[in-house]
């Protein structure tokens, strides 16, 4: 049998060994740690990416949405301008026999001796003008147009005397309209 004797020193090959141990661990551990580090990268930017597709998707379904939303709000105010001219017509056509009214109740309520020789109407006043032989003609127009359902708050303006060669009285007198609801067409009598 032979002896070897190793005249290198022992110690300086295990610090060597060691020493190589630790640069391939820290290579070894750098390699892991940048492979970790592209992989987390990749990771990251994949799920940037997906979230700014996500966000493109909820903005396009957003302004999809506003659109629509506007739309509603353009039908709402149409809607609302629709049933403002509803009401309009409607009361227009409340309106329609209440003029047929006033007229025959003009003609009703109109004494004897007493003429018209102007009618006006501006919203619910009715302003009359006409020819009257005594006052108390005029007043008892008055006192007539207000016993009306359809007429009422007589009051005279003013009251003259024509310059024409009969004795008339020119008076200028204002009532209110007033409409009366599901009232039943009197009969003629």
């Amino acid at each position: 049998m032979s002896i070897t004797i190793n005249l290198l020193p022992w110690r300086e090959n295990a610090r060597e060994k060691v020493r190589k141990d630790f640069l391939r661990n820290l290579v070894i551990c750098f390699i892991l740690s940048m492979i970790s580090c592209m992989l987390a990268f990749y990771d990251v930017e994949r799920r940037i990416s997906k979230q700014v597709s996500r966000n493109g998707y909820l903005l396009t379904h957003v302004s999809l949405l506003d659109k629509k939303i506007n739309q509603i709000k353009s039908i709402s105010i149409q809607r609302e301008q629709l049933d403002f001219r509803m009401e309009v017509i409607q009361s227009l056509q409340g309106y329609r026999p209440m003029v047929v009214h006033v007229f025959d109740q003009l003609v009703k309520t109109l004494p004897e001796g007493v003429y018209y020789t102007n009618l006006s109407r501006q919203q619910q006043m009715l302003t009359i003008v006409g020819l009257a032989s005594v006052n108390g003609q005029v007043s008892s127009l008055m006192r007539r147009l207000d016993a009306s359902p359809w007429l009422q708050g007589a009051e005279l303006l003013s009251i003259v005397e024509s310059d024409q060669q009969q004795p008339l009285k020119r008076f200028v007198l204002e009532v209110d309209v007033h409409q009366i609801n599901n009232q039943p067409d009197e009969p003629d009598s």
